[in-house]
């Protein structure tokens, strides 16, 4: 998981490098793309991890091409150890191990792979994170579904117009040198997601209910939304909360991770 975890976040255009906040509960990472119009907010639990520790919290700054190109030295199979660690008195590296052993034959043999990563110096800053309750049309849909509009759309144009009405949601773009492209489904009831969500989630879905039978559209960039559903590898389902006077939110949650990508609406 953290392979590809590290496979969406990583992006040349938008967002290369980061600084992780480490504390007792988890992992979490807040930054904004490199034209300040996309934010991410992703936190990893601690029960992700197998034996996980932190003595006191540290912040991290981290190449995410190069912290790739480590994981890719390593296979990441189900019986592949990945270590981790990080100490104060080398403030400036990271430490990343991976084992793996071989069961299949007579003689055991176990492979030891370790790799000294430099840290950047990133300050880091908190950034105010939108509300996704201040959103006029809040929905939870299947992911790769998602990923496949949004991939399909940018054949024809850069923008997707969102639209979301009483029971459908419709995502349409414009062309003029080419064609007009409109993709719609009906939406089904929360109960067709309830082994999905957990009960927080399900809970604030419910909630905005009555602002869901309103009609409401906004317009973003699809090379960002494509980005985000890259994180369709993870998670089967994603929120999707849009409003034409509020950022964007995809959020993909599991019970590991929550990945929160905000995106500026365009004007209309």
């Amino acid at each position: 998981m953290l392979k590809q975890l590290i496979e969406i976040i990583k992006d040349k255009d938008h967002l290369v490098n980061g600084c992780l906040t480490v504390d007792e509960k988890g992992i979490c990472l807040q930054s904004m793309d490199t034209t300040h119009v996309a934010l991410v907010d992703i936190f990893i639990k601690n029960t992700l991890a197998d034996n996980y520790e932190c003595l006191s919290p540290c912040q991290l700054g981290i190449d995410f091409e190069t912290f790739h190109k480590i994981l890719k030295c390593s296979d990441m199979s189900s019986s592949t150890k990945c270590t981790i660690k990080y100490t104060a008195n080398h403030p400036d590296r990271l430490k990343i191990s991976f084992t793996s052993s071989d069961n299949t034959s007579v003689r055991k043999k176990s492979k030891v792979s370790k790799f000294d990563m430099k840290l950047l110096d990133i300050e880091s800053s908190n950034i105010e994170i939108p509300e996704s309750a201040n959103h006029s049309a809040v929905q939870n849909v299947e992911a790769q579904t998602i990923q496949k509009i949004f991939k399909d759309l940018s054949v024809f144009s850069e923008d997707v117009l969102m639209k979301r009405e009483v029971q459908t949601l419709v995502f349409s773009s414009h062309s003029d040198s080419s064609a007009d492209a409109s993709f719609s489904f009906d939406i089904p009831d929360e109960d067709d997601y309830s082994g999905q969500k957990n009960m927080g989630e399900r809970e604030r879905l419910d909630d905005t209910d009555s602002m869901n039978d309103t009609s409401v559209e906004a317009m973003f960039s699809l090379k960002y939304l494509i980005w985000f559903s890259k994180a369709a590898t993870l998670c089967p389902y994603v929120t999707l909360a849009f409003d034409q006077s509020q950022p964007l939110l995809m959020q993909f949650e599991d019970p590991f991770i929550c990945l929160k990508f905000f995106l500026a609406p365009k004007c209309l």
